[in-house]
């Protein structure tokens, strides 16, 4: 199977907003690898449904596929390796979604033991870690460790040339975290930086709608409810032109209403 050919049509798809081909396509080319005997390409079509799933919401099937691909590379004698640390984070990644804390934690702990032993200081490898488990700190309230994380993959990001997105999505992280830290001015700066390389590189979906609503949140905490409003509307559309009507864009919608109903309270 030529891999190459498929991440290329997947990344089309994408790219043309059709999502509702993805699933059938990806399992599709997951049966043709497998009839082939192909486990490099299935392993790749694996962690690319994990991916999906993840973001559509549909987290029992990303954990079921991951599974699948923890089996292949433990029985191709690959555990410990740089690609069953990427299969992990990609699997850490869902549980983390999936509200899964603790088990998402444990498997990050053995990506970063996998890591120190296989790669260098300052690999890319490791800034992309320290994004997804500041995520995670996120989810478990410890936002001071998230802050910390991502200024350690900032660091790394920043000296790559090719690194646009990765410093865009950290830079919305960073905020996202000091703005639970109660620090909303520095938040906003960190928010405004990531929304600007977005734009400038003209990425789009969920990392870029994350920005938008962490945005939203930041004005309606200083009170100014018709820019919150028009930062959270944003985000919605975003997610709903890319992802459809996922949990996401549900939370969205609330905000929003939230946000309508204080202006509402305001002009009374």
């Amino acid at each position: 199977m030529d891999i190459n050919k498929v991440l290329a049509g997947l990344d089309r798809l994408f790219a043309e907003n059709r999502m509702n081909e993805v699933e059938n396509y990806l399992t599709e080319a997951l049966t043709e690898a497998d009839n082939e005997g192909d486990y490099a390409a299935k392993l790749s079509i694996l962690n690319e449904l994990i991916g999906f799933y993840r973001v559509i919401s549909e987290f029992d099937k990303a954990i079921r596929y991951g599974e699948q691909a923890v089996q292949i590379l433990k029985s191709m004698q690959m555990d410990g390796t740089i690609p069953y640390a990427t299969t992990l984070l990609n699997i850490a990644n869902a549980h983390r979604a999936a509200g899964n804390l603790q088990e998402s934690l444990k498997l990050y702990e053995r990506i970063e033991e996998i890591y120190t032993e296989n790669l260098k200081p300052g690999d890319f490898l490791m800034a992309s870690f320290y994004n997804n488990i500041a995520l995670l700190y996120q989810e478990m309230g410890d936002f001071e460790n998230a802050a910390a994380s991502l200024r350690k993959a900032l660091a790394i990001a920043e000296t790559y040339d090719n690194a646009a997105s990765e410093i865009a999505t950290t830079y919305s992280n960073l905020g996202v975290s000091l703005l639970r830290l109660g620090r909303n001015e520095e938040a906003k700066e960190m928010l405004k930086t990531a929304i600007e390389k977005y734009e400038m590189i003209g990425e789009r979906g969920y990392h870029f709608s994350s920005a938008l609503s962490a945005m939203g949140e930041a004005y309606y905490r200083e009170g100014d409810f018709q820019k919150s409003l028009e930062y959270y509307e944003a985000a919605a559309s975003e997610i709903h032109s890319v992802f459809g009507e996922n949990a996401a864009y549900k939370v969205m919608q609330e905000n929003i209403s939230a946000v309508k109903a204080s202006i509402r309270g305001n002009n009374v």
